[in-house]
């Protein structure tokens, strides 16, 4: 894994381009209420809390992401690095491409959240799926034919989140991690090794539990489930998608 995330950060357009608008100071990241993370639990540890703590709602960046629900977009502040680093790279790298949809993260203070088993300590978050031409479904998260989804868009989307290092799992569609998979080996982006260890197509018993960020999951046929890591936060994430 190291191997691989080194790969994705020196490839990565974020290396190779100016500085977007949180690089250079424009939209500034939160601060976190609760201080210095003194308090990070061990990857071993379970994580079991169920709210969340030292979080902050998803701030405003025009062009850069559009937030479908602002009352459930409290993250923590490592969510909203991801999620600001990973539009900003898809501006430069893509710049026809529609703002990266964000749909439910947490609500204020975290959580049970309607229609979720998770997305109660601003460690989840589901983004939307672009189709062919860097479009998006006209209601943010929906459901796009696999033969229509734009690789290019969803592989920059992904690449980059994965760059950060702060991502352990992103739940997909495994017809459409293939088609990506495929595209990755045929621009030379990954290697047959890097991208059998990246991007498993197979139907796991427990997502959590096997090796490889990118995996299927049913009910994700219309949007990523991203979860950042539990030992990046010093807070502990809850179970299931």
């Amino acid at each position: 894994m190291d191997l691989i995330l080194s790969f994705l950060i020196a490839a990565s357009p974020a290396h190779a381009r100016p500085p977007g608008p949180l690089e250079a100071g424009l939209l500034a990241p939160p601060a976190d209420p609760h201080g210095a993370r003194a308090s990070y639990e061990s990857p071993a540890t379970p994580c079991a809390e169920r709210f969340l703590r030292g979080g902050t709602q998803l701030p405003r960046a025009p062009g850069l992401y559009t937030v479908w629900r602002p009352d459930t977009s409290w993250a923590r502040p490592e969510m909203v690095q991801v999620l600001t680093a990973t539009a900003e790279a898809l501006a430069w790298a893509r710049p026809d491409a529609a703002p990266l949809p964000v749909g439910d993260i947490s609500k204020k203070g975290g959580g049970p959240l309607p229609g979720h088993a998770s997305h109660r300590t601003g460690l989840d978050v589901d983004v939307g799926l672009y189709r062919e031409g860097g479009r998006i479904h006209p209601y943010g998260l929906g459901d796009i034919p696999t033969d229509e989804i734009d690789v290019e868009v969803m592989w920059v989307v992904i690449r980059e989140m994965m760059a950060t290092g702060l991502v352990e799992r992103i739940l997909y569609n495994r017809h459409h991690i293939r088609r990506i998979k495929k595209h990755v080996l045929e621009t030379g982006a990954l290697t047959p090794e890097e991208a059998d260890r990246m991007l498993l197509d197979l139907v796991p018993k427990d997502v959590w539990s096997r090796e490889g960020v990118v995996q299927h999951h049913r009910g994700h046929h219309d949007h990523l489930h991203v979860r950042v890591r539990c030992d990046a936060v010093p807070t502990d994430q809850d179970t299931g998608p």
